[in-house]
């Protein structure tokens, strides 16, 4: 399973999400991550992200469990996190400031009120060039 060490008192964020964000795919930077406990329970990260275009916050939530660890295991090759054997080889401090993509979708099923979350985390193709097929 995926871990990550225990995060200190700076890494611990959780943004407002900002209703006004559009469907669409943006640029993001992981600005906070933090362990918590879901409302069933489960051990989870929250993870942060600031939108590079619009400085918009929006966070996701990735279960830490074997039907979680798929998105887990996106994000962290979207964040192009060291990875050994299946699992993250890194501190919270290394993940915070890596750049990614993200497909935001507005979401109302949680209480109607349109909301815009994460979908999708995958690698940028612009930091460092390697991913450009050209």
């Amino acid at each position: 399973m995926n871990e990550f060490a225990t995060p200190s008192t700076e890494d611990m964020f959780e943004a407002d999400v900002d209703s006004g964000t559009k469907d669409g795919t943006y640029g993001a930077t992981c600005i906070g991550l933090e362990r918590k406990t879901s409302k069933q329970g489960n051990p989870m990260w929250v993870w942060n992200f600031e939108l590079d275009d619009s400085g918009v916050r929006i966070y996701m939530h990735t279960v830490i469990s074997p039907a979680g660890a798929w998105k887990i295991t996106q994000i962290a090759n979207g964040l192009k996190l060291p990875q050994k054997d299946g699992k993250i080889k890194c501190g919270i401090s290394d993940i915070i400031g890596k750049t990614c993509q993200v497909e935001v979708v507005n979401d109302d099923s949680y209480d109607g009120t349109p909301r815009p979350k994460i979908e999708k985390v995958f690698a940028s193709t612009v930091d460092g060039g390697d991913d450009i097929p050209f």
